[in-house]
């Protein structure tokens, strides 16, 4: 199971407050990889799975982190840095890049989509200007296998603009596939 040491002691309460805290650092992406460098605890130097790699517990049980570790690299990542205002740019152009070659040749992503074996939820929005409601459909349509949802007047990163909305999407989910398998 999923672990953060909390009041609540894990769960999806401890899943809601790291997915909080990374949106307040820049982003989901850029605080896991903080998490999963070899590093301690900033403020115990235990939990963080020291030189085994980040997000392990004295015990080896991952995923587990440290609540006050969160906060501190959150806080961290708010600094300011000029660096980090130019990873942000590289990043949005790469992923421009990225989308616009998915755009104009569509076969890899294809050749992936129906390569996927694993149970799998897409959610969609129909505001979403990066994959169009016409899209999912497609997409949906072509593998029945997979639950889609598309949710009115909701725009591309709904785990980011709407998390609660997306959590319930995804516990729904989970709920569903736990009880047919």
């Amino acid at each position: 199971g999923v672990g953060l040491m909390a009041q609540h002691g894990g769960g999806w309460h401890a899943i809601r407050y790291a997915w909080k805290k990374s949106r307040e650092a820049g982003g989901f992406w850029k605080m896991y990889k903080a998490l999963r460098s070899r590093n301690a605890c900033k403020t115990c130097a235990l939990g963080m799975g020291g030189q085994k790699g980040g997000m392990v517990n004295e015990a080896g049980g991952f995923p587990e982190v440290c609540k006050k570790s969160l906060q501190a690299m959150a806080a961290d990542a708010l600094s300011g840095d000029p660096d980090q205002l130019a990873d942000r740019r590289r990043a949005l152009r790469s992923s421009s890049a990225s989308i616009a070659r998915l755009w104009l040749e569509p076969g890899p992503t294809w050749r992936a989509i129906h390569a996927v074996t694993a149970p799998t939820l897409v959610l969609g929005g129909t505001a979403d200007a990066l994959v169009p409601a016409r899209v999912l459909r497609h997409v949906l349509a072509a593998r029945p296998d997979w639950r889609g949802e598309l949710i009115t007047d909701r725009r591309h990163a709904l785990m980011l603009s709407e998390p609660h909305e997306f959590l319930a999407h995804v516990e729904d989910w989970l709920t569903t596939h736990r009880r047919a398998a």
